[in-house]
């Protein structure tokens, strides 16, 4: 197995190179297993997320590295397409035990997942809200496709326009009925080509500026209507990347910066931000009150 060592997770921290000479071992099935930031994840290591837990403490580091620095001690945070609940342990701890999180999961077998994750935090950061619903443009009932048995992502389920015998009908809210007239310091949305209907159900939200900064995925984000939705609502809009040192924040208008292996993601925000060098998420965070 060639381990290239000039990487992030092990640049700075050198014992991951221990993890993932071993990590081929792990049986398939969910089972706990250890980030770099000091969470436990439960997590299939044949799967999307848990091999990248197993392999190097971290799943999507720009991601991580964002949540991290933007989900500040009190805040509301909102997780949009929670998968296992990876992005909500993380940001649980970061907002501390006077913060909010907010995840939503419309499937049935990782929502299971992500109750396992999120129902005990041992006293890190705040008990997050889990929601069984999928997040659309209105309330009401939505038709979600499962990924199929085969497929390494357990991720790539989704919500689709019309009811077949491979889906199954989930509960949908928005996000202005959840959040109420509370403010969200950060929101994050992977929803599997959803993200337009997600934020068409945050209009009261997005337009009273009380949503200050969302990361979303988007696999073509120049031709997709987010982008315009966004800006009309005023948001500055970069794309996220990362080198060997720390983050790499940098205009849309010079295209998708992800590294080769992960999802393209982009920072829509409302702020200003001094993104300084180093990883903070390669480290065990705190607790935080």
């Amino acid at each position: 197995m060639r381990i290239n060592p000039f990487k992030p997770w092990y640049l700075f921290r050198p014992q991951q190179v221990l993890h993932r000479l071993t990590a081929w071992r792990l049986p398939p099935g969910i089972q706990p297993l250890s980030t770099s930031w000091g969470g436990l994840i439960y997590a299939d290591p044949s799967k999307a997320i848990g091999r990248g837990i197993a392999n190097t403490g971290i799943y999507d580091l720009g991601v991580s590295e964002l949540v991290v620095r933007l989900a500040a001690p009190g805040a509301t945070i909102i997780d949009a397409g929670a998968n296992v609940g990876y992005v909500t342990q993380l940001a649980a701890l970061c907002v501390g035990t006077r913060g909010r999180v907010l995840a939503f999961e419309p499937n049935p077998a990782l929502f299971q997942t992500l109750k396992l994750n999120c129902t005990r935090r041992g006293g890190r950061g705040c008990l997050p809200t889990l929601h069984f619903e999928a997040l659309g443009a209105e309330c009401g009932v939505l038709s979600f496709a499962p990924p199929l048995d085969s497929e390494h992502n357990d991720g790539v389920g989704r919500i689709v326009g019309q009811a077949a015998s491979n889906t199954v009908q989930v509960p949908s809210t928005t996000i202005d009925t959840a959040l109420g007239n509370a403010t969200a310091q950060l929101m994050k949305v992977d929803v599997e080509g959803y993200e337009l209907s997600v934020l068409q159900g945050s209009t009261r939200a997005l337009g009273e500026k009380r949503i200050r900064n969302i990361v979303f995925e988007d696999h073509d984000v120049t031709t997709s209507p987010v982008l315009p939705l966004l800006k009309r609502f005023g948001y500055e809009v970069f794309s996220v990347g990362w080198t060997l040192t720390g983050l790499a924040i940098v205009p849309i208008e010079r295209g998708a910066h992800e590294a080769p292996f992960e999802a393209p993601n982009f920072l829509a925000t409302l702020n200003s931000h001094k993104w300084t060098r180093g990883w903070r998420c390669l480290r065990r965070i705190p607790n935080r009150t």
